[in-house]
């Protein structure tokens, strides 16, 4: 069975931005992509991060992201989101 399209990668990212605001206090998050991946593109869209810039990962072009945690992620860590 597929993992495909079942929201998976979205919440496992939505947990690891949690957990680093919650447990680690980290207040900004960075990841890449390449440009042909548009599954990455789009969980990383759909989970607050944003473009910020070119960057070439194994050869291919891509795009680095950046999300700011705000304290409201210990309150969704509280209550489980």
């Amino acid at each position: 069975m597929s993992a495909a399209g079942r929201g998976l990668a979205t919440r496992a990212v939505h947990q690891v931005c949690v957990l680093a605001a919650t447990e680690y206090g980290l207040t900004t998050l960075w990841a890449g992509t390449t440009l042909d991946n548009a599954g990455s593109r789009a969980v990383l869209g759909r989970t607050g991060f944003v473009p910020v810039g070119e960057t070439v990962l194994d050869g291919r072009p891509g795009l680095r992201y950046e999300r700011h945690l705000e304290p409201s992620s210990r309150a969704e860590h509280d209550r489980g989101v």
